[in-house]
């Protein structure tokens, strides 16, 4: 055998084989890794919360409210018989005063009535007149109504602070006598239960505030008994109710002129019954010294 050093080839590398490093060499087990220790409760701190900003650099112009929009006054809106009524109720009452002469014998429902007699006497084409103006309140009243509406502030519903829409409202003044008001007006052919209840409703309302302001008058002259001149007072300085102050005027002076000419009949009978008994007693004295 010869002395030089035998070469052997390594074996070829198999397919598909890739060389392997021992310095990135991984050791795979079968045993489970352990499980690291959870950290304490304490060891755990608190993230602020993020606040995400989000900027625009448009800002949508401000909706019109009512605070700046100017509202005007609501227009009226009245019937023909009303506008007619508008128009003659002085005439009527100075017709009225002239059939009664010089003592007042009349009253709003006097008024009422003859001017519904009025109306009733005219012709179809007398009342056109009166049903253009109304026409045109009632056109300015929707024209209004479409285009200030909006900007009104809310009102509630009535049945819903006195109840519900199927109980009927609690009211103290009867609905026969505000219905037979309604029936003086003669365009007026029908009225529903519910607008009847809400019409009554609003006459108690009325009458609440028209006590209120009369009281508050009488309270301002040390007194808590109201007097028909604690209304009159009130009708005069009253804004809502100063349209009532004439006719309240006339009823005032008829009902204290009632009540004079009643005190003055009383204090005669009696002084006429102590005359009497004063003959009686001084014929009873004559009779016995008599004797």
């Amino acid at each position: 055998m010869s002395d030089q050093p035998q070469i052997v080839n390594p074996p070829p590398p198999e397919a598909n084989s890739e060389p392997s490093s021992s310095a990135e060499m991984t050791t795979f087990s079968s045993q489970p890794a352990p499980i690291p220790p959870s950290p304490s409760s304490s060891s755990i701190q608190p993230q602020p919360p993020t606040t995400t900003l989000t900027t625009s650099t448009s800002v949508p112009p401000p909706s019109p409210t009512s605070s700046n929009i100017v509202v005007p006054p609501k227009p009226k809106k009245r019937t023909a018989y009303f506008i007619f009524a508008d128009k003659k109720r002085d005439e009527c009452k100075a017709e009225l005063q002239a059939a009664g002469g010089t003592e007042k014998k009349y009253g709003v429902g006097d008024v009422a009535k003859l001017i519904a007699s009025k109306w009733s006497a005219l012709t179809a084409e007398d009342k056109v007149e009166y049903e253009t103006i109304a026409s045109a309140e009632k056109e300015a009243y929707t024209q209004w109504l479409s285009k200030y509406g909006q900007f009104l502030p809310p009102t509630s519903s009535v049945l819903g602070k006195r109840g519900s829409s199927t109980s009927p409202l609690d009211l103290t003044i009867p609905i026969t006598k505000i219905r037979k008001l309604v029936k003086l007006d003669p365009d007026c052919k029908s009225i529903t239960k519910e607008a009847l209840s809400l019409l009554t409703y609003a006459t108690e309302l009325f009458t609440k505030y028209g006590g209120e302001s009369s009281f508050s008058i009488s309270t301002i002259q040390n007194r808590r008994k109201l007097m028909p001149r604690d209304v009159l007072d009130a009708t005069g300085t009253r804004e809502m109710m100063r349209f009532l102050n004439e006719d309240i005027k006339q009823q005032v002076t008829k009902i204290e002129k009632d009540a004079k000419e009643e005190k003055d009949r009383v204090e005669k009978e009696k002084a006429e019954q102590r005359v009497k008994k004063i003959g009686q007693i001084g014929g009873g004295i004559g009779e016995y010294f008599g004797n």
